[in-house]
């Protein structure tokens, strides 16, 4: 209990985050595991913590809850690591029985984080920021395969992988387009193709787009194959599919069904000042 004492007036006296966290993992190591928790309590209201200072704070408080015996504080404990990183795991230096609870607690969180992370790709593809959707829809995408190396069950994941690798090759070639795009005023040419890159630009709306079924004979080689198929398609000004392209396929016979069928869709044509513009247009089709 001397050492204890020692360590507790040697933290108080020290005012940086990286002597907190020294002063956090002495107590610890000594088994004062509730002087360690003060400490880290202190260590969180302090305003110069990195990331990495901050994480390594949570796994020590972690650490120590769950040495108390208290699980259901040391389990949102856990809860917190994980939301902060998903794909953070702890180092084999800890004890397997604190590795094992957090990997329980991770595991049933990844799903929940696939989602969250979907649907933030979707809204920053919606405001046309592709970097951050690709970024957001790979990280949904890797949780979503972690998430099938565990014991959770989850039926729709399978659905959710196709939608988060059709919307990241979209994602990824909207941010290619937009990356090889030259410097120049806006084109004013009749025939100029504008796309979701052109901020001024309304993008056509829906009014007739019926996706083929999928031949019971093709079902289960396209459900199998868990990807979404991706088209460009160039609608021109009346609204008119005038050329469409496979991005990512699903089967050459249901490719072919689609490209068939997307000669008969229509649009509301894209406009641009009010005025309607030929327009490509990605679209990712998940079969379930």
């Amino acid at each position: 209990m001397k050492t204890i004492v020692v360590l507790i007036g040697f933290a108080a006296s020290l005012g940086s985050p990286q002597d907190g966290l020294l002063a956090a993992r002495q107590l610890y190591a000594a088994a004062a595991f509730d002087e360690a928790l003060a400490e880290l309590s202190r260590l969180a209201e302090h305003d110069a913590l990195t990331g990495d200072q901050r994480r390594e704070a949570d796994e020590y408080r972690l650490f120590s809850l769950y040495a108390l015996g208290r699980v259901a504080e040391a389990e949102t404990a856990a809860e917190i690591l994980v939301g902060r990183d998903p794909l953070a795991r702890l180092t084999d230096e800890q004890p397997p029985r604190i590795r094992a609870f957090y990997d329980g607690v991770r595991a049933r969180l990844l799903p929940q984080l696939a989602r969250t992370h979907y649907h933030a790709g979707r809204a920053a593809l919606d405001s046309k920021d592709f970097a951050a959707a690709e970024e957001e829809l790979s990280v949904a995408e890797r949780l979503i395969r972690e998430s099938e190396d565990t014991a959770v069950a989850d039926s729709g994941l399978g659905d959710l992988q196709v939608l988060v690798e059709g919307f990241r090759v979209i994602a990824q070639s909207q941010r290619a387009a937009g990356a090889t795009r030259v410097a120049a005023s806006a084109p004013t040419a009749v025939n100029a193709r504008y796309s979701s890159t052109d901020v001024d630009v309304q993008p056509p709306v829906v009014l007739d787009q019926a996706v083929p079924a999928v031949p019971p004979s093709l079902r289960e080689q396209v459900i199998r194959a868990r990807r979404a198929m991706v088209l460009n398609l160039t609608i021109d000004a009346s609204g008119r599919v005038t050329d469409a392209v496979v991005i990512v396929s699903l089967n050459p016979v249901y490719d072919r069904m689609v490209l068939d069928a997307s000669s008969r869709w229509r649009y509301r044509p894209a406009t641009k000042s009010g005025v309607p513009v030929p327009y490509v247009k990605s679209l990712a089709i998940a079969v379930r």
